[in-house]
């Protein structure tokens, strides 16, 4: 069980500046939402890490999110067997909201790294969004000219909403 505190900040991308500066790995996500209420998110997610061609890691996890303050809420990741996740996943989107997506990291320094979102649930397909996980509240960090509008606290822009609308 892993447990932390996430400080992000999430932005629209607006070009295709990123694609050169990307890391050659990819993760291939899948995620369903069980729980989607103000005061707490559930999903269950399923990962699949390809460094280019071939997978190198494959891993699922159950993660509980709590109400955001500012850029901070409270995390917990709950591992679980890959080939359950998958069995979870597939069952579950019968019934509750899921999306897909494929991440992509561009290095900012040796500390900090973009995660790229490229989201292929059937609606969202030209949606990219970029994150990044600071280490503490107010940290500095370079925006590169790819990156757009923050959406860091639009409710519109959180997964769960947007496996809602996917």
């Amino acid at each position: 069980m892993k447990e932390h505190p996430e400080i992000e900040r999430k932005f629209l991308v607006t070009g295709e500046g990123w694609r050169e500066e990307a890391q050659e790995s990819k993760i291939v996500i899948d995620q369903v939402y069980v729980v989607n209420t103000p005061e707490v998110t559930i999903r269950i997610r399923n990962c699949i890490a390809y460094p280019r061609e071939s997978v190198i890691d494959a891993r699922a996890s159950v993660t509980i999110k709590t109400p955001r303050t500012g850029l901070v809420r409270n995390e917990v990741d709950l591992k679980m067997d890959h080939t359950t996740g998958l069995h979870l996943i597939s069952d579950l989107k019968k019934n509750f909201p899921s999306i897909q997506k494929v991440r992509h990291f561009v290095k900012i320094d040796d500390n900090l790294r973009w995660e790229i979102d490229c989201f292929v649930s059937k609606g969202l397909q030209n949606l990219i969004i970029a994150e990044v996980e600071l280490p503490y509240d107010g940290s500095d960090f370079v925006k590169p000219d790819w990156i757009g509008e923050e959406v860091t606290n639009d409710p519109l822009y959180s997964n769960a909403m947007l496996a809602e609308r996917g």
